[in-house]
């Protein structure tokens, strides 16, 4: 248990980093904010909720195009296709 905490935040940013590199070549799409979310994870204010919620749609709205372009630029594996 000390050794996952103490190497925490050695795991959390390699990852971080797996993602940026995959991203770059190509591999996944990623969605993030455009701008740090400011309201807590136990937020229980629902006009703070409906408004980080609001925003999250419009972003997704504009970023929808690059995502179905990216979806139909890439190639299924046939061996995706078995079920």
């Amino acid at each position: 248990m000390a050794e996952a905490l103490i190497t925490r935040a050695d795991r959390y940013n390699a990852v971080l980093d797996k993602i940026e590199r995959l991203e770059k070549e190509g591999l996944i799409f990623v969605i993030r904010p455009k701008a740090p979310i400011t309201v807590s994870r136990t937020e229980n204010d629902p006009v703070k909720l409906e408004a980080l919620y609001m925003t999250a749609q419009a972003e997704m709205k504009e970023v929808l195009p690059q995502l179905q372009k990216w979806l139909a630029d890439k190639v299924v594996p046939e061996s995706a296709m078995k079920l």
